[in-house]
């Protein structure tokens, strides 16, 4: 079995325009009762840049986390996938944990949680729980559940002509995963307008196991200025080219299968 007794967990954290709601993140992981772990916070410029480094600063004095938190900046906006991309590949260990700005855990024994289960799977690429869903202020939380991937099946889709079909399955919040799985495929896209999280999902089935625990561990807070929410107050254009941006990275994913023989 895999020795993961004192495992480091680098916890990727991209933050756009995230000053109000990133220390709720941050003392979220500081509240862990475990303790081997590492942030490294990519600020993808924004309105905020300046006040964002100062909270954070603030934060890692006022818990003495200085050696603990790594912290950098984007000239300018690039998106959420070169700053997610940044995050996980400028981290140290040997799992990395998804926690974005403007979210939290809901778990003080989260970590704990996950690097008992990475233990248990040493096969399992990535490690998923299920989360709350919340308001703007991390309040009303509504239970959403993940589900179990049976053996055989697989989170990618299928396409009928031009249109994607989704297989169904949910992966979302909490996830972690082994940097040495990760580093087995050709990384995160950064050029993808959206789904983000699915072409790392996808990428990470293609090298190991993923294996859900059925236990809330995330607070994911509802952002009516993202992506998905005013996708359809996007000109059409634009949403074109998402549509042609995931089509693209699902038509890729199916490739990449039929070349190494799996479903």
């Amino acid at each position: 079995m895999e020795e993961m007794d004192n495992t480091k967990i680098s916890v990727a954290m991209a933050s756009y325009n995230c000053h109000n709601y990133i220390s709720e993140a941050i003392i979220s992981i500081v509240k862990q009762t475990y303790k081997n772990w590492e942030i490294v916070v990519v600020i993808d410029g924004g309105d905020d840049v300046d006040s964002t480094i100062d909270i954070v600063k603030n934060l890692a004095r006022q818990y003495k986390i200085i050696r603990k938190i790594k912290l950098y900046t984007h000239d300018k906006n690039y998106g959420y996938g070169s700053a997610l991309k940044n995050a996980i590949e400028m981290g140290t260990g040997e799992l990395v944990a998804i926690v974005d700005a403007d979210d939290a855990l809901s778990d003080n024994s989260a970590f704990e949680i996950m690097v008992n289960y990475h233990k248990m799977y040493p096969d399992a690429s990535l490690i998923y729980s299920d989360f709350y869903k919340c308001d703007k202020n991390l309040k009303n939380p509504s239970l959403r559940r993940c589900s179990d991937i049976p053996d055989g099946k697989s989170f990618l889709g299928y396409f009928i002509g031009d249109k994607y079909y989704s297989s169904g399955y949910i992966v979302s919040h909490l996830k972690v995963f082994k940097r040495r799985f990760y580093d087995k495929t050709i990384g995160l896209d950064y050029t993808l307008l959206k789904a983000v999280d699915k072409d790392l999902i996808l990428k990470l089935e293609e090298v190991g196991r993923l294996i859900h625990i059925p236990i809330p561990l995330y607070l994911h807070r509802k952002n009516y200025r993202s992506i998905s929410s005013t996708f359809k107050l996007q000109a059409p254009s634009y949403r074109k080219a998402v549509i042609e941006s995931k089509n693209r990275m699902y038509s890729n994913a199916i490739e990449r299968r039929k070349l190494k023989n799996i479903c």
